[in-house]
């Protein structure tokens, strides 16, 4: 095999690679992207149960989200709590 023949099939090559890695990339984010836009859906609903999350770096933001999300809820009971116990008095 000649060089001039070894060089174009290298280049697909790596251009398949390329797309590949790409799309890998862009399904990722889709997933991600996609569980918080449910997070948020559920939050507001009201109905927001956090669950267990990896923690690759992609993640790490949806685990911070969660966590936001319920402390916003926990405060969210306590000023309905409060609005209750000053209607009550």
């Amino acid at each position: 095999m000649t060089l001039e023949s070894i060089l174009p099939a290298l280049a697909i090559l790596v251009l398949l690679a390329a797309v590949g890695f790409a799309l890998w990339t862009h399904l990722r984010t889709r997933r991600m992207l996609d569980t918080l836009d449910q997070m948020l859906d559920d939050a507001t609903r009201g109905d927001f149960q956090e669950s267990l999350y990896d923690e690759s770096r992609l993640s790490a933001l949806e685990t911070r989200m969660a966590h936001y999300l319920a402390s916003n809820a926990v405060s969210a009971r306590n000023l309905a709590e409060e609005k209750d116990a000053i209607k009550t008095l």
